[in-house]
């Protein structure tokens, strides 16, 4: 299952985004966030004193009105219990350079590219254990 979730960022990072809160998807709640009160929502805007225009600096960030920090949508991969196993996304803050996160960790664009292969790779030998146990499996 992939969700789009919030961002796990420093405490002071989202300081100073203005934010109220953050929320996952409407599906994956495990944050308890209030309903309404999700990143972007009209309820968070108008807590926060947020125009509702769109970031104009990227096509990419979720942040609204105005912001020094940028945010994109996270992508969130659950375990069966609803766990987090990995979780990514785009952010630039205003004292650095936009980078792509993985988990807690910041990656360039070419260390991000690796890692999206060893994922893949990854995700390649995850089919082929699922058929080995589909047969495992036929067999009784």
């Amino acid at each position: 299952m992939v969700a789009i979730h919030a961002p796990s960022l420093p405490a002071d990072a989202l300081a100073r985004c203005g934010k109220v809160a953050f929320a996952a998807a409407p599906h994956d709640r495990a944050d308890h966030t209030e309903p309404g009160r999700e990143h972007g929502s009209e309820t968070t805007r108008l807590a926060t004193g947020q125009a509702s225009r769109s970031c104009t600096v990227y096509d990419w960030c979720e942040e609204t009105g105005d912001h020094i920090d940028h945010i994109g949508a996270t992508r969130t991969v659950l375990d069966t219990r609803g766990d987090e196993l990995v979780r990514c996304n785009l952010i630039h803050l205003s004292d650095g350079q936009p980078v792509v996160t993985i988990r807690d960790s910041d990656f360039a664009p070419v260390q991000a590219r690796m890692k999206a292969r060893e994922l893949r790779e990854l995700a390649d030998a995850m089919d082929v254990m699922a058929a080995k146990v589909e047969t495992a499996r036929a067999r009784g």
